[in-house]
């Protein structure tokens, strides 16, 4: 019964008595507000007060620049901190391997005739008057097209 009445109201309201009426007027008819949350939704609605004063600008953008300033603080004691905690550990791990670099010095591995790495250059012959008409043809009769 209660979502009848509401529907009913809603229809009361043209658009254009909604323009006429202002913001408030539009969103009372389209959005039910329970007034249990009544004061939670005016805590955050504009109030038409007087405009900040100077003194009040003055303070804002001092409390701006000291926020600012203790952010940029914060940030470069972090990096810093980064900074020395990567760098110790870096030292932990060098010191830690110095007997395997030690051991790597003096006895280099050894291939064993197995390379692992390595590049190839080969020299092609080629014969004079061998019918070799493009790449892949081998023998004189290659350059005939296959039946």
């Amino acid at each position: 019964m209660e979502s009848f009445a509401r529907d009913a109201s809603l229809k009361r309201y043209s658009a254009a008595s909604a323009r006429r009426s202002g913001p408030d007027t539009l969103m009372g008819c389209l959005m039910y507000r329970d007034p249990k949350f009544s004061g939670l939704f005016n805590q955050f609605a504009a109030r038409g007060g007087t405009p900040p004063s100077l003194l009040q600008k003055v303070i804002a953008a001092i409390v701006t620049v000291a926020v600012f300033g203790v952010a940029l603080m914060f940030s470069v004691v972090f990096f810093a901190v980064v900074v020395t905690v990567g760098a110790v550990a870096w030292g932990y791990l060098w010191w830690k391997t110095r007997a395997l670099r030690k051991q790597m010095r003096d006895h280099p591995p050894t291939a064993r005739g197995m390379v692992i790495e390595g590049e190839v250059i080969r020299e092609v012959e080629i014969e004079e008057g061998s019918g070799r008409a493009g790449p892949g043809r081998d023998r004189p009769g290659d350059d005939q097209p296959v039946r």
